[in-house]
């Protein structure tokens, strides 16, 4: 698990296998004030991949063209935003 709360909020993205839905990825920001809206996730590769967020937690597919099994230690920066296009909070790697 990759977590990141040595100030500002609690971020934490974690990847797993489940059977029957593959390789997935999943994270969340902790707050009771701010509603994050979508989360974008850069790669060390160049790709970007947004997820629509639901109650400040998203959930999704690995990329296909990365190896899931060391897909955390490829992403360079997550972002939380909240509606208004506002950075509510970043973990970078």
């Amino acid at each position: 698990m990759t977590f990141a709360f040595d100030s500002g909020l609690p971020f934490y993205i974690q990847y797993k296998y489940f059977d029957g839905a593959g390789d997935i990825i999943y994270g969340a920001i902790s707050s009771e004030v701010h509603q994050v809206e979508k989360f974008v996730i850069h790669y060390d590769n160049g790709e970007v991949q947004e997820v629509k967020a639901i109650n400040n937690t998203f959930m999704s597919e690995t990329p296909a063209n990365l190896d899931p099994r060391n897909i955390l230690s490829k992403i360079d920066v997550a972002y939380g935003y909240d509606k208004n296009g506002e950075v509510i909070e970043s973990m970078e790697y």
